[in-house]
């Protein structure tokens, strides 16, 4: 059975208004259909211009790096490893975006809609897309 792939989250930016230097870091949920706890994927897509910046006008996109979390432990710990791992991706590759993007507070969860870069807003982005006995993890009954 093929798993289940949604993305949760995102941000980008370019430099100075130039589309051609765009750096957008996404982050996916992958859901096993075969009992297997979920998994969060991180990507940093980048697109330079060709030619240099004096060049014919268009721009050429890449992965420049492709990260995954997994925890057994439930979502509370892939939050936090996920959040981790965005951080220390931007801290090491993602110089446009830090520099132009203010990734703490422009990160966007899906499908809740939260901005800022924080493991409560990471679960609660994990708990909207994973169904069954995570959605309930930490209540007490």
């Amino acid at each position: 059975m093929e798993p289940i792939i949604k993305n949760i989250g995102y941000v980008s930016a370019c430099i100075g208004g130039d589309e051609r230097y765009r750096q957008y870091l996404e982050v996916c949920i992958v859901i096993p259909e075969d009992g297997h706890p979920p998994r969060t994927v991180i990507r940093l897509h980048e697109s330079n211009p060709v030619g240099g910046m004096d060049g014919p006008g268009f721009s050429e996109g890449k992965y420049i790096v492709n990260r995954s979390c997994i925890s057994s432990k439930g979502l509370k710990d892939l939050s936090r490893y996920t959040v981790q791992m965005v951080k220390s991706i931007l801290d090491n590759e993602g110089d446009t975006i830090k520099r132009y993007g203010k990734p703490t507070k422009t990160f966007r969860w899906s499908p809740t809609g939260t901005k800022g870069l924080s493991v409560t807003s990471c679960l609660e982005a994990l708990q909207a897309n994973v169904k069954g006995d995570d959605e309930s993890e930490g209540d007490d009954e």
